[in-house]
C-alpha cells in the first residue's frame, strides 16, 4: 500500500506539472491553436520522461519490475537522470525504514501521550531505576543511530533530504534522536562512568536544529 502510494505521488506530481505548462501557455497566447498541438504533446512527453526516471529510480528497487512492461529497460546505475547518480539500494532503504520506524514507535508508540509523559518524555527525579532503565535501553538501541545521524553525509542526509521516500518521518525520527535520544544517552554514559561515543550535545543540538529548519 505504501509502494502504491508513492507511485501515485509520483504520477499525481507529473500531471501537475504538465496542466501548470499548459494553462502558463494558455494563459499567455490565448486558446491553444492546432499548431501548437505538437508543442504540448513535446511537454507532456518530456514531463512524462521525468515522471518514469523517477519511477524506475525510487519504485523499481522497491517492489521491482515484474508488474511493469518488460521490454521497457531499467537504466543501468549512474545513468537514471539528473535527480540521482545511483538507483537507491533496497536493503539499505529498508533499513532506514525500520530504523526511523523504531525510533518513532519507541517515543510515541509505546504509551498513551499521559503514560508516555511519566514513563518516558519526563521521568521524574524520584523514579530514578526507571530513568536509569530507560536511558540504558536507550543507549543500547539507538547510540550507533545517533552517532549516523551526528554526520551530514549518509543517514542524516537520506532521512532528511530523500523525502520521497521518507516523508516527514525521516526529518522527525531524526530530531527525535538528536535531540532526545542523545540526553538519555549521555546520563547512562554519567552514571556508568564509561566513556560516552557519541558526540558532544551541543553538536547534536545544532544537527537538530539544522533539521528542522
Amino acid at each position: 500500500d505504501h509502494h502504491a502510494r508513492l507511485l501515485w505521488s509520483i504520477m499525481y506530481r507529473v500531471g501537475e506539472t504538465i496542466m501548470e505548462r499548459i494553462r502558463g501557455m494558455e494563459t499567455t497566447r490565448g486558446a491553444v491553436q492546432e499548431d501548437e498541438q505538437k508543442m504540448i504533446w513535446k511537454i507532456v512527453h518530456d514531463v512524462a520522461q521525468g515522471g518514469m526516471e523517477r519511477i524506475q529510480r525510487i519504485v523499481f528497487p522497491l517492489v521491482g519490475t515484474h508488474w511493469y512492461e518488460q521490454d521497457v529497460p531499467v537504466p543501468p546505475q549512474g545513468q537514471v537522470g539528473e535527480e540521482s547518480d545511483a538507483i537507491p539500494n533496497v536493503d539499505s532503504v529498508r533499513r532506514n525504514q525500520q530504523c526511523i520506524q523504531s525510533i518513532l514507535h519507541y517515543w510515541f508508540g509505546q504509551y498513551s501521550p499521559e503514560n508516555s509523559q511519566k514513563k518516558l518524555w519526563m521521568i521524574a527525579s524520584s523514579s530514578a531505576d526507571l530513568r536509569e532503565r530507560v536511558d540504558a535501553d536507550i543507549s543500547e538501541r539507538f547510540q550507533h543511530i545517533i552517532t549516523s545521524l551526528s554526520q551530514e553525509n549518509g543517514m542524516w542526509q537520506e532521512w532528511c533530504h530523500d523525502s520521497e521516500l521518507y516523508g516527514y518521518t525521516g526529518k522527525i525520527a531524526a530530531i527525535v534522536a538528536l535531540d532526545q535520544f542523545s540526553r538519555h544517552v549521555t546520563r547512562h554514559y554519567s552514571l556508568t562512568e564509561q566513556h560516552c561515543t557519541i558526540p558532544p550535545q551541543s553538536e547534536l543540538d545544532a544537527q537538530a536544529y539544522k533539521t528542522a529548519q
